[in-house]
């Protein structure tokens, strides 16, 4: 197709993704109990990755429209707004912390913390935050890359990191295999080996979607989303039983694979269907509008929100005394709770905006009409 480019397309199929990927990112922060939670641990290990690979998969756009500084603000923004928030949240709880104010300073403005930070993607805040500050690392590599190598030896370059997730495996979930120890989660989840690979990849699979899609069955897709899902599973409950299973870590062999296959069956997805009989395909409609307006619209913000949710959840269920009936049902409970959150705090910052601006109109007019009277 002569003049395709991923950014004049719409993919819906995405969005929707995004929005599953910000409930797999509850799953794997609420665990289920028993093997369902260790099927549902593995597969959801896909989330990050494929969140990083959307970026990549758009970052041609973002060049063209010369808006990566913007994108790596913006980010940057994020980042700081978001562990200010969870930072002056923690100190209302320094005792459930196990802190003493002096101990909770030294903890996140310390030499090790901003050490850990600009080394590792590491946050000594909020946990999760390590996606933001690792995709804004993958982001100035990316600009780097596009504005200072020669485009021939790019996919060099491009190539080579992509390998580099297979450290994120060796360090993290399989160190206890090929290292004999364990090491802390910063040193396999970190902007080199998940951000920059699964970036790179997805601005890779964008060059040749065209391709893809045209070649690629979506049969052959199903079959290895099932397959590489079993591997998965058959990975961790190798590693457990023969006690091999590293502390931390967020990706197993598979995960790359089961990643890959998934986006792009989601990229060959499209919003109308003309197969289904007329209420069937409404109902599919809405659903599926409905999944893409909150993968669109508030993904990264159930990924930002939902640790204090879950919080919130916890603390709940424990007054309750609901405890083993949450674990459950956690995911989806807290999954909802947070986009609820996210919601509401959306409709109170539109309704005060929306003053605001009636507000400076009334005054505009006021003024207006003052002028005339004086002109008069």
């Amino acid at each position: 197709m002569k003049g395709f480019s991923v950014s004049k397309v719409r993919y819906d199929g995405l969005d929707v993704l995004k929005c599953l990927c910000a409930f797999f990112v509850v799953c794997v922060h609420c665990p289920v109990p028993g093997f369902l939670g260790l099927v549902v641990e593995v597969c959801s290990r896909i989330a990050v990755p494929i969140f990083f690979m959307i970026t990549g998969f758009f970052y041609e756009g973002t060049v063209k429209k010369g808006k990566e500084f913007s994108q790596i603000k913006r980010i940057v923004v994020l980042f700081l707004g978001t562990t200010l928030v969870y930072g002056i949240l923690q100190l209302f709880f320094l005792k459930e912390l196990d802190l003493t104010l002096d101990k909770y300073v030294n903890k996140i403005f310390g030499i090790s913390a901003f050490g850990k930070l600009f080394l590792f993607s590491e946050s000594s805040v909020i946990f999760h935050t390590w996606y933001l500050a690792a995709l804004i690392g993958a982001l100035i590599f990316m600009m780097f890359v596009t504005r200072f190598v020669k485009e021939n030896k790019r996919n060099i370059v491009y190539i080579l990191c992509v390998t580099l997730v297979i450290f994120s495996v060796i360090l993290g979930r399989y160190s206890r295999v090929f290292l004999g120890m364990d090491f802390r989660v910063y040193f396999s989840r970190n902007v080199y080996f998940i951000a920059i690979p699964y970036v790179v990849l997805g601005y890779l699979l964008s060059k040749g979607i065209n391709t893809i899609k045209e070649k690629l069955n979506n049969i052959y897709l199903v079959i290895a989303i099932v397959l590489f899902s079993v591997i998965g599973v058959l990975e961790k409950v190798i590693l457990i039983r023969t006690d091999k299973l590293a502390k931390d870590g967020d990706n197993y062999f598979s995960t790359l694979f089961l990643s890959v296959a998934v986006f792009l069956i989601f990229t060959k997805m499209r919003f109308s269907d003309n197969s289904l009989n007329n209420k069937l395909k409404i109902i599919k409609d809405k659903v599926w509008n409905l999944l893409t307006q909150i993968g669109r619209k508030y993904s990264l913000w159930i990924y930002l929100v939902h640790p204090a949710c879950i919080f919130i959840l916890q603390f709940l269920a424990q007054v309750l005394g609901v405890e083993k009936s949450f674990k459950w049902l956690a995911p989806g409970i807290v999954f909802l709770f947070t986009l609820a959150i996210i919601l509401m705090v959306t409709s109170i910052k539109n309704k005060i905006f929306a003053m605001i601006q009636t507000n400076q109109l009334k005054l505009e007019f006021g003024k207006l009409k003052f002028r005339k009277k004086v002109t008069n």
